[in-house]
């Protein structure tokens, strides 16, 4: 029961309570029901009855068509709203997979660059200690290296200081190849 003593049925009475209020002014309303049922009013605060016309019927008629096909309307945009709320979670889980998957492969790209820097790393570390090692050794047994060239050398100049000694011997014979000596400057 409403506050003016309708009983509504359902959302056609209601739809017709609201216009029969809107038409007739402040009425109860006992009972409302439409196709082919009476309709009771009760007299007005004034004491008169109202009357309930035809063209009045027809309206709230077509109004309750209209309401009908509005509650259609409705429906059939839930029923659509609910697809597309559907879809739109299967495509936000196909989203969140699609993206799980491509950082995974991604985590794994960056598993195989750590992997490969350290590998290249590891041997420029091995080459650097190689050739510091290589160094550190001709330097620790410089002389077994320079040891054959020391020898070679003393033994060249001793050859030089015997030909220079049998060229001055010579000289002293020959005084052509004294002249020539001393051009040079070997003897004085």
């Amino acid at each position: 029961m409403c506050r003016w003593g309708v009983r509504v049925v359902d959302r056609g009475c209601l739809c017709l309570f609201v216009v029969l209020f809107l038409v007739t002014g402040p009425v109860r309303v006992v009972l409302a029901a439409l196709k082919g049922q009476a309709i009771l009013v009760e007299e007005s605060r004034t004491g008169e009855v109202v009357p309930f016309t035809l063209s009045d019927r027809d309206r709230l008629i077509r109004l309750e068509e209209g309401q009908k096909s509005l509650q259609r309307q409705i429906d059939d945009f839930r029923v659509e709203m609910g697809g597309l709320k559907v879809a739109t979670q299967r495509q936000m889980g196909d989203l969140k997979v699609t993206t799980q998957r491509q950082m995974g492969d991604l985590k794994l790209q960056i598993d195989d660059l750590k992997n490969l820097i350290y590998v290249v790393l590891t041997g420029m570390i091995g080459l650097m200690g190689g050739m510091i090692g290589m160094v550190g050794y001709v330097v620790w047994d410089r002389r077994t290296v320079v040891a054959p060239v020391a020898k070679k050398h003393l033994e060249l100049e001793e050859r030089e200081d015997l030909v220079e000694r049998a060229l001055k011997a010579y000289a002293e014979v020959e005084s052509r190849m004294g002249e020539v000596l001393r051009s040079i400057r070997l003897i004085k």
